[in-house]
Formats: structure tokens, C-alpha cells, sequence
């Protein structure tokens, strides 16, 4: 039998092997492989029920560790993160039954500090549909094969923030996207999937605490990745990290992401309170509004006349001074470049909705924000653009739906019947919105510019995470489980 020359073996190899790739990248994109969904447009598939809870429609319950990830779905697997202690846990489930398939725990030395509402596993895992990738402030980011195999570990130093880690990674075109805003040092991150090695990083240092999670606006002049950031929404090129423009406005740390839809960018952000200032009663007026300049409070309590505040300085002036969040580097004294950083950022910031129009290059506040408005607008869930509008929802239960294309109220803000704080974000499917409170109640609500409620489902449980919505199930964590919810008369839901 006369043999093959190699050198003819080789190029057939590398034919083979290129179209094995090809099938690799060409298998189907994850249903729901990010923190709200493909994109991050937190639109769901198929026709989910409108009532369901612990004994209504439910096609299985698996009980869990606590965690505040949210569940992202690939075939046949469904991911999480949890604080099953003393370990942070990523767990790989079953799509069709909720079984745990695997559960790998992070290489963590010490968990992160963080507050009682929260929890040190709270980042929502994404998926390229052959890896799934895990953050936890605590540690850093780590890659794993759908069979629970580690693929690589790229370890970060803990973010310095009082409140813990609430930001999650996202996946686009080969790239896994972090962006760590905190009370200094802060970074935006662009590693290989495949190796984790890095790609681009960028400086953010001028940006301070924020929790919101990296959003790619796509739109007919091509993508951007947006970061909704202290007083300054910024987008960024994908390839290199390259800056493309700013507009100034927004909260002086937010929260929420970004959303997208009918050609326009949307943002909302704010935050209860002053933020760190502390209002003194005995000021001058214009300082009352603005804030006392740091002199005024080194003549009351600069005791040791260093010209900062230590901790037990600035600490006995109670919760309104917030000495952690002036403390930018956490070495435990409040310095005035330190405090004028802070007045700067606060001087920028504004508790609104607008919308941006795409084409922007530079600070372009004044060009690009097609509409702006201060009503309505949420603290921690992010907008969801649905059907040419925008829905809104704060914490006290108040629904705001927008004209998505002109600001404008479709509906006066309507007071839901469920009460309460409200962390999770709202999801949409089949022409249904669903928006789930932390007391344990979600409510189902026709999308359209009339409101309509269509029910109202209660939990004997606390839910802080943000549903998946995949071909007619919703999958919904609460404190202690995660459920999945369906019709029962259509068939192959979970497959």
C-alpha cells in the first residue's frame, strides 16, 4: 500500500482542524448567558406563566447556598455562584431536573467585606457557550469547561468597597469584560477567553465606587461597550479600550446598567442620601447646599492639627460623615485632596434617566442626550427597554414606563402592590413584564402603554437576583433555592 507523503498529510490536517473550529464557534449562542440576559436586554423567550410560586407551576425547586448571582442558561447547564461557607462555590446544575452537577470552589484566602445586604457571592457568572467564567471580589475571575474542569485563574486584588463586590463579567467576541470601580484604584479589564491572558486594561482611576455591570450597545454604526460609571456615563472600543466619548450626569455611584433599543442608549441611576456629606447646621447657606469645605471641618475636629481626619476624628461626627467612602485609598485618614476629589464628583452628579443618540466622539453632554428626566428613577434594577418603552422601578414598589424614543410618561408612576426594597432587575417575555421585590413578591404586568396587572406572586423567601427568561420558564433564585416555572401544558420547556 503506498504511503501519503507528509508533507501532503499536513495541510489536510490543518483543513481539518480549521473546520473543526469553525463548527466550535458556529455552535448555537448561549439562551442566556449573562447578567440579564443574551446582550444584557433581559428579554426573555417562549410564553412564561403569569402566576406560579412554591406550590403553583413549579417544574422542580433545588435548594441552594445562599448567593446574589443571578442564573445564566447554555444548553443543556444552568450557573451560579454561591457563599456556601466557608467556600465561594461556582455550581453547574442541570437545565432539565435543577441536580447539581458539579460545584468548584474559588482559591480564596480571606472573604471580603461586605454589607449585611449583600453577599460575598453576588457577581452573575457569563458563558460563551463552551466555558463559563466566575468573579468573586474576594479572589478574582476563573475559567471552567462545562464539566467543571478549570481552565485558568487570573487572581485580583480585593475591591475597596464597604459594601462588597456587586459588578459582574460579561463575554463578547472572545473577550471577558470586568470593570471595578471602587473607592480608588479602579480598572476596566479585557482578558482571552480561551487563556485568560490580558488584553487591554484601562485606568479609571478618576471614577470611584460603582457597582454597575459592562453593557455592549450595538446599533447601525457598529458596538460600543458602555460603562455607566460615578457622574460620567463613558463607552469604550471593544478591540483596545480606547476612549470613545462621555456625558456627564449621572449618580455619584450607581448601580443599575445600561439598555438599548429603538437606536438609543439609555441610562438611569441614583443614590439615597448625600453620599458622604455632612450637613451642618451651623453652616453658611451656600454650604449647606454644596457641603462645608474641608477647612471648616479641620477647625472642628483635627484634634492633632496633622491637617487630616483619623478615623476616630472623623468617626465621631456619626453615619452622615461616612468616613469609609472619604477614605479613598483606606489608610484610615480623610486628607483634603481626598474630600475635594469626592466634592468634585458630587458637584457632576444628577439622579436621572436620559437617552444617547449613537455618533458621539468627546464630552458630549450637550450634543447627544436626546431627552433627559429626573422621575422615577431606580436605585439598584436596571431600565428595560421593551417594545419602544422604557420601564422603570424604584424601591417602594413604583412602576415608571417612558416613551422610549421621547422621555415622555406613558402611564402616571403606579404604585405596585408589592412594597419593599427592590435589587433584582426586570425581565420581559411574551409581551409580559416581571419584576420581583426583595420582601419575596413578583408581579406580572402587560407590557404597553396602559397598565395592567395580570398577578401577583408571593414567596416565603427573600429575592435579591434577576430572573431568566428561556423558552417559556422562568428560572428564579430566592434566598435559599432556585425554581424553575412553567406552563406544564407545553412540552420540552427545560430541555
Amino acid at each position: 500500500m503506498k504511503s501519503t507523503p507528509l508533507i501532503v498529510l499536513i495541510p489536510v490536517l490543518g483543513v481539518f482542524m480549521a473546520s473543526f473550529s469553525r463548527q466550535l464557534d458556529a455552535q448555537p449562542a448561549p439562551e442566556w448567558p449573562q447578567f440579564r440576559g443574551p446582550g444584557g436586554s433581559a428579554q426573555g423567550t417562549g410564553t412564561p406563566p403569569v402566576e406560579f410560586g412554591p406550590e403553583r407551576n413549579v417544574l422542580w425547586k433545588t435548594p441552594l447556598p445562599p448567593g446574589h448571582s443571578s442564573p445564566i442558561i447554555a444548553g443543556n447547564r444552568i450557573f451560579l455562584t454561591a457563599f456556601n461557607r466557608p467556600a465561594l462555590e461556582t455550581l453547574c446544575l442541570d437545565r432539565a431536573s435543577g441536580r447539581i452537577l458539579w460545584r468548584r470552589a474559588a482559591p480564596a484566602c480571606q472573604i471580603e467585606k461586605h454589607h449585611r445586604t449583600n453577599n460575598p457571592a453576588a457577581s452573575t457568572p457569563c458563558t460563551d457557550g463552551r466555558r463559563v467564567f466566575s468573579y468573586f471580589g474576594s479572589f478574582g475571575l476563573l475559567a471552567y469547561d462545562f464539566e467543571g474542569n478549570e481552565l485558568w485563574r487570573v487572581p485580583l486584588p480585593t475591591p475597596k468597597l464597604e459594601f462588597g463586590t456587586g459588578t459582574s463579567p460579561i463575554c463578547v467576541r472572545g473577550k471577558v469584560i470586568l470593570c471595578v470601580d471602587q473607592d480608588s484604584d479602579s480598572f476596566l479589564l479585557a482578558l482571552d477567553a480561551a487563556t485568560g491572558r490580558q488584553l487591554w486594561k484601562v485606568d479609571r482611576s478618576e471614577y470611584r465606587r460603582s457597582w454597575s455591570t459592562p453593557f455592549v450597545w450595538t446599533h447601525d454604526r457598529g458596538e460600543e461597550l458602555i460603562i455607566l460609571g460615578a457622574a460620567v456615563l463613558t463607552s469604550y472600543a471593544l478591540d483596545n479600550g480606547a476612549m470613545n466619548w462621555t456625558v456627564e450626569g449621572t449618580a455619584m455611584m450607581t448601580c443599575t446598567t445600561p439598555a438599548s433599543g429603538g437606536g438609543l442608549l439609555f441610562a438611569a441611576s441614583m443614590v439615597t442620601g448625600d453620599g458622604g456629606r455632612h450637613e451642618e447646621t451651623d453652616a453658611p447657606p451656600k454650604q449647606r447646599r454644596q457641603g462645608p469645605a474641608f477647612s471648616w471641618y479641620l477647625q472642628r475636629y483635627d484634634r492633632d492639627n496633622d491637617g487630616r481626619l483619623s478615623q476616630a476624628e472623623g468617626g465621631a461626627l456619626g453615619y452622615a460623615f461616612r468616613f469609609d467612602p472619604l477614605d479613598l485609598n483606606k489608610d484610615g485618614f480623610i486628607t483634603a485632596a481626598e474630600f475635594e476629589k469626592l466634592g468634585s464628583i458630587r458637584a457632576r452628579s444628577e439622579n436621572s434617566v436620559f437617552a444617547v443618540r449613537p455618533g458621539g466622539r468627546g464630552e458630549v453632554t450637550a450634543t447627544h442626550v436626546v431627552w433627559k428626566g429626573t422621575q422615577g428613577v431606580p436605585y439598584v434594577p436596571s431600565p428595560l427597554y421593551y417594545d419602544g418603552h422604557l420601564y422603570l422601578v424604584k424601591t417602594g414598589g413604583m412602576l415608571n414606563c417612558l416613551d422610549a424614543k421621547t422621555g415622555t410618561p406613558r402611564y402616571p408612576q403606579v404604585r405596585l402592590k408589592a412594597g419593599g426594597d427592590y435589587y433584582a432587575s426586570p425581565v420581559a417575555a411574551d409581551g409580559r413584564i416581571y419584576v420581583a421585590s426583595v420582601p419575596g413578591i413578583v408581579t406580572a404586568f402587560r407590557a404597553g402603554p396602559a397598565f395592567e396587572l395580570l398577578a401577583t406572586n408571593k414567596f416565603d423567601d427573600r429575592i435579591f437576583r434577576t430572573p431568566a427568561i428561556v423558552a417559556g420558564v422562568i428560572y428564579l433564585r430566592t434566598e435559599h433555592a432556585l425554581y424553575a416555572f412553567g406552563n406544564r401544558n407545553q412540552p420540552n420547556q427545560t430541555q
